[in-house]
């Protein structure tokens, strides 16, 4: 299904727009690449890496500042790391990073990409505000609530 670009995204539509079956090897459930995770914030590149787990990538990289790169690992173990140079403040250089591949996950296009984790990610967020309330809960509990969203949506 090709929806239209004014076409609202609802679970239905969703549900009638499947994503490919997670079969197969890690291999063929596709590879993401997290790039980021500078020396002082690190957190969004472990959050992106999760949450690229959570909706079912086969394989995981993060290319990270050099400095950062072994406490990733160690918290997120089931991905590899790549150490990027960075500069004396700690942040990433660009020349490291044109050696590296961009997102190849679980067979989806670009667009139904967009769609599914936009909606994932306002779904989980309303699963999280009936449970605690508008304010209280972190970014990272997000993630574990869209297997949950996932779930539901391949019913």
């Amino acid at each position: 299904m090709n929806p239209s670009p004014v076409e609202v995204v609802t679970p239905a539509l969703l549900r009638d727009w499947r994503l490919p079956e997670a079969a197969g090897s890690k291999h063929s459930r596709g590879q993401v690449l997290v790039i980021g995770g500078a020396r002082t914030t690190p957190g969004a590149a472990l959050l992106a890496s999760i949450a690229a787990l959570r909706v079912g990538a086969g394989v995981l990289t993060a290319a990270v500042a050099a400095s950062v790169a072994v406490p990733l690992a160690v918290a997120v173990p089931e991905m590899g790391v790549v150490e990027l140079p960075e500069t004396a403040e700690g942040s990433v250089r660009g020349d490291g990073a044109d050696q590296l591949a961009g997102l190849l996950a679980r067979g989806t296009k670009p667009a139904q990409a967009m769609c599914w984790a936009t909606h994932l990610h306002g779904a989980a967020g309303d699963r999280l505000t009936a449970r605690v309330g508008r304010l209280g809960f972190l970014a990272r509990e997000l993630l574990e609530e869209i297997p949950l969203v996932l779930t539901e949506l391949e019913a």
